[in-house]
């Protein structure tokens, strides 16, 4: 029945349920593990694929009852295993609605003179998602954009990719935000060395893949001219000395394509084809007018060296439940890490909840970058 509250029901076949929560590129998921001795799942619990399940996780303790809201998520899997004992169920549920458009239909469209968060906001309504958007500015009207061959839940990662911009799907909701904003959070605890609850604990660091400075640049297939902005780290990663080179190729219409447009601006309805542009050495589309485009330039080679160093120093643990742990928060781990000792930002949590482990959580993270 729609709507109903299952938690009871549910409650003497589960063995295990878990959340997993994300902010690199991944959707929200849950996992449900049931058995029951009399094989009544075969015949009486085969939910249909789709179906919406909204959970929650309440931890209770001397101080009180903690509620740590899953959201909402729609059926996506059913694993059945058949033994003389019973049966076991495992119900896998994933926050991109199954019966929408998100994740399958490859479409073709554009816009012409709309903002990022306007078109978000027509695709992800497409799959009945709304947008929550994080960012503390909205770039402006872009001059052309398209949606080329892509599922929705592709062009959407590329547009916020293109802007310097982060998305999860969480909750019926596109989220839409700035990971450098949520590394200014304030940390919720430091942890040390030496605590018997943190064992295990894996920390690695890395100057693969690590730069020290990004450029940007842009060819107006208008004018030929090309601009370029470089923007350097204050304190690069240890053992690098090479720059950023990140070759991309677009190919797109309209004469100034790709150009963010100032309020009162017209697009032509007629013009000079585009032919390709260029970007070398940073993704994006450096877009503004005049010299706004250099500050463009330097944001967007900004957002992709952060993109390349922010994993220069990680860390992976499992740890006691506890609901504060959520992806995007922060803590330290203490100066007794040595250099490791420095703020974190929480990539991925998965929270467990079984009748043999009790409730743990299994955390990554990544130290937090300053002055990108």
């Amino acid at each position: 029945m729609a709507g109903a509250d299952v938690t009871a029901s549910l409650e003497p076949f589960l063995t295990k349920f878990s959340h997993s929560d994300s902010i690199a590129k991944k959707s929200d998921t849950i996992a449900l593990s049931l058995f029951d001795q009399d094989w009544r799942h075969l015949r009486q619990w085969v939910i249909d694929k789709g179906t919406e399940i909204r959970a929650a996780i309440i931890q209770e303790d001397e101080a009180g009852a903690q509620r740590l809201e899953c959201g909402r998520f729609q059926v996506d899997n059913l694993d059945f295993a058949i033994g003389t004992d019973g049966s076991h169920l495992e119900i896998k549920a994933n926050s991109v609605p199954v019966k929408g458009t998100a994740k399958g239909s490859k479409k073709y469209r554009a816009w012409e003179g709309a903002d990022p968060k306007t078109i978000s906001e027509q695709v992800a309504g497409d799959s009945a998602l709304e947008v929550k958007w994080e960012v503390e500015q909205n770039p402006g009207r872009l001059a052309r954009t398209d949606q080329d061959g892509e599922s929705d839940l592709e062009f959407l990662q590329r547009l916020c990719d293109e802007n310097g911009h982060c998305m999860k799907v969480a909750d019926g909701k596109v989220i839409v935000f700035d990971e450098e904003e949520y590394e200014r959070r304030e940390p919720f605890t430091e942890l040390k060395p030496g605590v018997s609850a943190y064992d295990g604990m894996k920390l690695k660091t890395t100057a693969n893949g690590k730069f020290k400075a990004a450029e940007a640049s842009w060819s107006s297939p208008r004018t030929g001219k090309t601009i370029r902005e470089k923007f350097t780290a204050d304190e690069p990663p240890e053992g690098v000395g090479a720059e950023l080179y990140n070759y991309r190729r677009y190919n797109r219409d309209g004469e100034d394509d790709d150009d963010e447009l100032d309020d009162g601006d017209e697009l032509r309805a007629a013009g000079a084809r585009a032919g390709e542009h260029e970007w070398e050495l940073a993704s994006g589309n450096v877009g503004e007018k005049g010299g706004g485009r250099k500050a463009k330039g330097k944001k967007r080679a900004s957002k992709e060296l952060r993109q390349a160093n922010k994993n220069e120093f990680t860390a992976s643990f499992k740890v006691p439940g506890d609901v504060k742990w959520n992806a995007g928060q922060t803590f330290t781990l203490s100066q007794e890490f040595g250099k490791f000792g420095r703020k974190y930002i929480v990539e991925d949590v998965t929270h467990s909840v079984s009748r043999s482990d009790g409730y743990t959580c299994e955390v990554k993270a990544h130290a937090t970058l300053a002055g990108y």
